[in-house]
């Protein structure tokens, strides 16, 4: 169970961080100033009760998870937890941030350390492990200079290809960080998204790169959702060493359809383009308020992250059916990389996105057959070809290849 924390109680907690000499009450002026700072930073923060059988939260806007053990604590305690990707009030020195930073309080002393499980995007594979840094940062330097300044700690750390887990048995503001020099020279994963919307005889498909963090995720899917976009498809890759990205169709042009670039045409996508501290313009882990309201100006107008977009226009329904697959191939990445697109689904007025997602509602390829086709007929019921519907059923889009053989049985005993 979880509530979000009150000025007065973090009031009293960061008071107990803070142990007041004379100057305690202008040390308490400054603890009530960054109480709204600090709420700023992270957002609300959430308010975690739990005992001795211990405690697990997962944050699912940035994939952050804390876990408690079972016996840390005898008496019933409460944890505080927040979370954020960057923020003005940060300060790395010469470290780059590769995780997001996390804000834990704990009213009880520990008897056994709690884990943080931190996302990251740095390809292991090819970093040395020694190049990664626990840093963390005290309440105290932030009340009293405005600013969380971390530094090294020597706190115990596991790596692995997609988290950080360290192990603390005392609570502040933890990252996971590289040496800047490092950081520049590191591969990192990022993500593709195919989207989608259908209008009347036209569909609208993006492919949208964006760095492999949840939280730039759940911002994509977002953005789609407002603009009345299915997502059908996420891939991860890497950049190569040119560090460019551009797609190609194969085949190039089929027979009643028509393509073409859906706004302005953008032939190549670059890593820098991708990397959201590049974007806005500063040194990674070390923004302002106008880098920040930049980002964000982007992401409104859809210029970030970026995205190749096309429309697949049907001109010619009986044609076009004879064609239900194109093949969307990706250069620039460090390894190959094609997204097959089924064209079935625009021809009969079904996107992408839902012939995917049947399988969540219609549980068997009988019943997954028989929706697809009722949406058809009702859309297109002129339209219909045993050769497309075979090759349909046989394909991935619906799931229904069992079914595929049975109408095949069918039509041959017919015949």
């Amino acid at each position: 169970m979880s509530q979000y924390a009150t000025d007065e109680y973090l009031l009293s907690i960061l008071e107990r961080r803070i142990k007041a000499d004379q100057k305690g009450s202008k040390i308490r002026k400054k603890i009530a100033v960054g109480i709204k700072q600090i709420k700023g930073i992270f957002g609300e923060l959430i308010k975690l009760k739990f005992d001795s059988k211990g405690l697990v939260h997962h944050c699912s806007k940035t994939g952050v998870t804390l876990i408690i053990p079972e016996g840390a604590v005898q008496q019933p305690a409460t944890a505080w937890f927040g979370v954020c990707p960057f923020s003005t009030k940060f300060k790395f020195g010469d470290y780059i941030p590769i995780t997001p930073i996390v804000w834990v309080y704990i009213d009880q002393k520990l008897t056994k350390p709690a884990e943080l499980y931190l996302p990251h995007n740095i390809n292991i594979g090819t970093t040395t492990k020694n190049l990664f840094v626990h840093l963390t940062a005290s309440d105290q330097n932030f009340l009293e200079k405005g600013k969380f300044l971390f530094t090294c700690s020597n706190v115990k750390m596991e790596v692995d290809s997609e988290m950080f887990k360290t192990y603390c048995d005392h609570f502040c503001s933890h990252c996971v960080a590289m040496e800047k020099n490092a950081y520049q020279g590191t591969q990192k994963h990022y993500m593709i998204a195919m989207a989608e919307k259908q209008q009347d005889e036209t569909t609208f498909v993006d492919f949208c790169c964006f760095p492999c963090q949840i939280g730039c995720k759940q911002l994509v899917m977002k953005q789609y959702k407002d603009e009345d976009f299915a997502i059908s498809n996420l891939k991860s890759i890497m950049f190569d060493d040119e560090g460019s990205l551009s797609v190609a169709f194969d085949p190039d042009s089929v027979p009643g359809w028509e393509r073409d670039h859906n706004g302005f045409c953008t032939g190549e996508i670059f890593e820098s383009e991708v990397d959201y501290f590049k974007v806005m313009g500063c040194e990674p882990g070390n923004v302002n308020k106008e880098n920040i309201e930049m980002l964000q100006m982007m992401e409104e107008v859809l210029s970030y992250p970026p995205r190749f977009r096309y429309t697949f226009s049907c001109l010619n329904s009986f044609v076009a059916l004879d064609t239900t697959k194109v093949k969307a191939i990706f250069s620039g990445t460090s390894k190959p990389l094609q997204i097959n697109y089924h064209l079935f689904g625009i021809t009969v007025g079904l996107n992408e996105g839902y012939l995917r997602g049947l399988d969540k509602d219609y549980p068997t390829c009988q019943e997954r057959f028989n929706q697809v086709f009722y949406k058809w007929s009702q859309s297109h019921p002129n339209t219909f070809k045993w050769k497309t519907v075979i090759e349909v059923l046989r394909s991935d889009t619906i799931k229904a290849t069992s079914v595929a053989e049975l109408v095949i049985e069918h039509l041959s005993s017919n015949e």
